[in-house]
């Protein structure tokens, strides 16, 4: 598995990521340890989970799993949003970020993860409410007390990391990461993040990189979902399900074969060579989903890839359904 060093930072880091969301609500916790250690096995030596995973499990179960193995894992833990179920829909509440709401936070997950700090602290979703000044003050005592060692920000528009930076607030430094859903259907971090995250060296996480498993060509009738999947437990992905995205998750198939390349590896190829600096974390709900991934074949002409990709989309009128997605970041 490749590694990469984490700029202003000592984190070496693998190229991808194992989620936690799943954690607790999709997977059993003898499942879930399954996961774990197999996607460790593989190469990865990230986790990336948060208060609110799992129905909040997901920081237990990892924690009761790593133990041992924590000195050789990298831990991201975010905080400010709890869920939020109405008429049996889950939703996402943004939450005050005090320093008291922090704290809480970060000593639950500390609890919950067995561990006595966490690498990455992210703040799961930007905050109106809270002075940003206020804010980094309470992530920079975290990291004074050794609660912490780096943050990030998650789910937030570029004018609100362009206010943090404004503040140059001197924690800034530890200022590691920024988080983002993005693959081929999804592209808003792209065009609004890209070049100034590569401006302020900031890494980038990237999550939903197979589009809730809508690139994978696994869905081909709205009406006939295999029972468990993705699709037929979220109704809110099940809005999205349309022809059109049938059919390019069905091209996109046809075109990994063409290259001689495994649809899931021309994916991850082409999302980590858009970013030099980034992690794609992958979200498991089942142990047979896991892979080797000291052992996966990257497509290494990304110039040949993107434009075949580009050419796909162009020929195909596929436009329409990718460059404004997501209007939102938050889309748990």
């Amino acid at each position: 598995m490749k590694k990469i060093l984490i700029p202003k930072s000592d984190l070496m880091i693998s190229r991808l990521g194992l989620g936690g969301l799943h954690f607790g609500s999709f997977t059993t916790a003898s499942e879930s340890k399954k996961i774990i250690n197999k996607s460790l096995d593989g190469g990865i030596n990230f986790i990336e989970t948060a208060a609110m995973y799992g129905n909040n499990q997901s920081s237990r179960i990892i924690g009761n799993i790593l133990k041992e193995k924590r000195k050789n894992i990298i831990l991201s833990y975010k905080v400010g949003l709890e869920p939020k179920h109405k008429r049996n829909l889950f939703k996402c509440k943004i939450i005050k970020l005090d320093q008291k709401y922090i704290n809480q936070k970060t000593n639950e997950g500390l609890r919950n993860l067995q561990t006595d700090w966490i690498d990455i602290f992210q703040i799961h979703a930007f905050d109106y409410k809270t002075n940003i000044l206020d804010l980094l003050d309470a992530i920079c005592k975290l990291i004074k007390f050794g609660k912490i060692r780096y943050f990030g920000f998650a789910n937030l528009e570029k004018t609100q990391l362009i206010d943090i930076f404004k503040t140059k607030h001197p924690v800034l430094k530890k200022l590691l990461t920024a988080q983002f859903q993005f693959n081929i259907l999804e592209r808003k971090a792209e065009r609004h993040f890209f070049k100034y995250c590569k401006k302020k060296n900031l890494s980038i996480l990237f999550n939903q990189v197979f589009a809730r498993g809508l690139l994978l060509n696994k869905y081909i009738d709205s009406k006939n979902l295999p029972k468990q999947s993705r699709a037929f437990l979220s109704s809110s992905l099940r809005a999205q399900l349309n022809h059109k995205i049938f059919a390019f998750s069905n091209d996109l198939e046809f075109l990994a074969e063409s290259m001689n390349i495994k649809l899931t590896n021309m994916l991850l190829s082409w999302t980590m060579k858009k970013y030099a600096n980034s992690i794609c974390i992958l979200g498991f709900s089942k142990t047979k989903q896991v892979h080797d991934y000291n052992k996966i074949h990257l497509y290494e002409n990304f110039a040949e890839l993107d434009y075949q990709i580009t050419k796909l989309i162009k020929k195909n009128g596929y436009s329409k359904i990718i460059y404004n997605r997501p209007q939102k970041f938050i889309n748990i």
